[in-house]
């Protein structure tokens, strides 16, 4: 492999352990983790919750899979190049466009989930489920806000997420501790229509790709993304190898 894994002298190595966790951590808990949660209670049902306790525990061989390498080749953009490295050239173009296309379409998904939920508070954003002018107008100025954030630089960018990541943790923690506490019935919960799991196993499996369950769980990919820009090799590692039991464990709540 020669230099080919040498140090990326140019990145900025800016980002400790806390950065890592912050940047799997929040790109799991997100648009993916909110509407999956709809769609998959829509498509499986209460089994819901086993389409989310399956996906987690199938995600964590290949998130420390991942983590392992991260640590050994801390190169951004790793899930690129790690097919460089055992495949060769053509296998690393091939995964590199393929992720290209799926990472083009994070910003303006995000800006349109934003959109989406500001909606319930402003109405004229969206008509019958679709971007309105205005909808369209302020998705576009939080694609180019998301822009500006990654062009300023890794630290600002690592630090801004940072705190970011803790709003994530904090709201929908108090947000389940309220509801548990304070709305939960168990009544709720008996005699359910078709049982627990109404639609059949196979509506539990399907729910995994197809109702953004593997979306939000893939968010692990962030940390490896930035391994290039680690203060040291050995906090890419800790940091996905524990968000993932983590975020595992948050998902299922």
């Amino acid at each position: 492999m020669g230099n080919t894994i040498q140090p990326q002298a140019r990145l900025r190595r800016a980002l400790t352990s806390m950065d890592f966790f912050m940047l799997s951590f929040t790109g799991m808990v997100g648009s993916g983790w909110l509407f999956g949660s709809l769609g998959a209670a829509a498509t499986a049902g209460p089994a819901a919750i086993l389409s989310w306790v399956i996906a987690g525990f199938l995600m964590i061989f290949i998130a420390l899979s991942y983590a392992e390498i991260g640590g050994m080749l801390p190169k951004s953009g790793g899930i690129v190049r790690y097919p460089q490295y055992t495949h060769g050239g053509f296998a690393s173009f091939l995964m590199g466009w393929a992720y290209f296309l799926s990472a083009v379409t994070v910003a303006p998904s995000e800006a349109i989930a934003a959109v989406t939920y500001m909606s319930s508070y402003v109405p004229s954003l969206m008509s019958n489920g679709v971007l309105t002018p205005l909808g369209t107008l302020v998705a576009a100025v939080f694609t180019v806000f998301f822009f500006l954030l990654n062009w300023f630089g890794v630290h600002v960018m690592g630090k801004t997420n940072t705190g970011v990541g803790w709003w994530k943790l904090l709201i929908p923690t108090l947000t389940f501790i309220l509801l548990m506490g304070l709305a939960m019935h168990a009544v709720n919960y008996a005699g359910l229509p078709g049982g627990f799991i109404p639609y059949g196993w196979s509506a539990v499996f399907l729910a995994i790709p197809t109702t953004g369950i593997a979306y939000a769980y893939f968010g692990f990919r962030q940390g490896i993304d930035y391994s290039g820009e680690a203060r040291k090799p050995t906090d890419v590692v800790w940091a996905v190898s524990v968000f993932m039991v983590i975020c595992s464990t948050y998902f299922c709540w």
